[in-house]
C-alpha cells in the first residue's frame, strides 16, 4: 500500500518549538548570560524559575523560564 504524496508533505511542519524552560547550559547557550548571572537573578526574583527536586533528595534540577528572561533583557532597551 503506497501513501499519496501529498499526504507526505501535508503531516510535516514547518513550524519550530520554543521551549517555555530551559536548563542552566540551555540559558546559557540561548542568551549569552553566565550561570553565576542566570542563579543570581533568579534570586533576585528577576526571572522566574523552579526546581524538580523529589521530597527527601539533596539534589535536583533547575529550570529557568525563557520568557522571563526574555522580559528581562527586553527592560533594557
Amino acid at each position: 500500500m503506497t501513501v499519496p504524496q501529498d499526504t507526505i508533505a501535508n503531516s510535516v511542519t514547518t513550524e519550530t518549538i520554543s521551549p517555555r524552560y530551559l536548563r542552566d547550559k540551555g540559558a546559557t547557550a540561548m542568551f549569552g548570560l553566565s550561570r553565576t548571572k542566570l542563579y543570581t537573578l533568579a534570586k533576585q526574583g528577576k526571572i522566574k524559575s523552579v526546581s524538580l527536586q523529589e521530597v527527601g533528595t539533596s539534589r535536583g534540577c533547575r529550570l529557568f523560564e525563557v520568557a522571563s528572561i526574555q522580559n528581562y533583557i527586553n527592560s533594557f532597551e
